[in-house]
């Protein structure tokens, strides 16, 4: 049984990657389709506090209704998602294009910006590694073809 560790070790670092990357992959199908389906300006920003806005993803995000689009969460509005901090460690990332640390999505659902997401876990070991790309149209997809930099 004490040879099995690694194996078991393994499947659940890949789970908790694929976990994570789903995650991010459902914010960008709920993001395109409310922002299309109500007119609105979204906002999906890394949080602290899953109130605000701040700069490090690893301590988690939000996805926000934005109607005024001041890029603010304001009292009147509704966030969507929340997701807490990443458990161990582990670091998210944001590349967007113009060096943006948020994403907006527009009332037609799509994106401000284009770039990706890397998500880096604690080991070390680029296997439990994901990349998330983006267009600007809104679509998201997993990159399993490019190698990953942490």
């Amino acid at each position: 049984m004490a040879g099995s560790y690694p194996y078991i070790q393994n499947f659940l670092y890949h789970q908790q990657a694929n976990a994570t990357a789903n995650k991010i992959l459902n914010v960008f199908n709920t993001a395109t389709s409310y922002a299309s389906y109500t007119n609105h300006y979204l906002i999906y920003c890394a949080s602290n506090d899953l109130v605000h806005c701040s700069d490090d993803w690893q301590e988690g995000y939000i996805l926000f209704v934005d109607r005024n689009n001041n890029l603010a969460l304001d009292k009147y509005e509704a966030i969507l998602i929340k997701q807490n901090a990443l458990e161990h460690a582990h670091s998210l990332t944001l590349r967007a294009s113009a060096a943006l640390n948020y994403l907006q999505f527009n009332p037609d659902g799509n994106l401000h910006s284009l770039g990706n997401f890397i998500y880096c876990h604690v080991s070390g070991n680029m296997q439990f590694s994901k990349k998330i790309v983006f267009n600007r149209a809104g679509r998201a997809r997993l990159d399993d073809d490019d190698p990953i930099q942490c």
